[in-house]
């Protein structure tokens, strides 16, 4: 239960703007974690599940990017009688069990798909109920504490100062990117940024 007296009352602009993570949290991550439990139940909302949340919620937009690169965007037409959407209508029929739904959409998302086009269809499907992926970071939901112009210009810059063997500028802007709320990824085809969801 939560209590102000507690401290323990969260409103959703208290969320989305960090009070529970110390940084912001998209409404995806919030509305994910909002859904994946029962009706009927008491939620446990915790730091914890929104950075679970928040990695199922990755786990669905790296899965419906790779398939859109895979298919080159072509959607196919899927009926409610593929395997995955059946599952996971059943589930939505059986007293909105939500977490049965999802039990049935991760484990497949976390596969290679056969037919990516076919996979598309089914996430576009599933995503008019849960609404969670593709997240668009540039829209007006939340404030961007950098663009993704000079998101890369920092990567580039991490990467000429590791080219320089200029460790200590290097790992300065690096750090200064995972404050502003990126994973920095370093490897051979160069600095990546991404934003964390919670």
């Amino acid at each position: 239960k939560m209590s102000k007296s507690k401290g323990n009352f969260y409103t959703v602009r208290d969320v989305l703007g960090g009070k529970v993570t110390g940084r912001p949290v998209h409404p995806a991550v919030l509305r994910y974690e909002l859904l994946k439990s029962h009706y009927r139940a008491n939620m446990n909302f915790t730091e914890k599940g929104l950075h679970d949340s928040a990695g199922a919620v990755k786990r669905l937009q790296d899965f419906r990017a790779k398939c859109e690169a895979a298919s080159d965007g072509e959607v196919a037409e899927v009926g409610n009688s593929h395997p995955i959407l059946k599952e996971f209508i059943d589930a939505l029929s059986d007293d909105l069990n939500m977490s049965g739904a999802l039990a049935a959409v991760l484990p497949w998302a976390a596969q290679e798909p056969a037919d990516p086009a076919e996979a598309l269809g089914v996430l576009s499907e599933i995503n008019t109920v849960l609404a969670v992926a593709p997240i668009n970071f540039d829209d007006d939901t939340r404030e961007s504490s950098g663009s993704g112009d000079e998101v890369a210009a920092i990567c580039r810059q991490i990467d000429e100062a590791r080219a320089n063997k200029d460790w200590a500028t290097s790992d300065k802007l690096r750090d200064d990117l995972i404050a502003q709320g990126y994973d920095v990824h370093i490897g051979r085809e160069g600095t990546k940024a991404e934003r964390k969801l919670a």
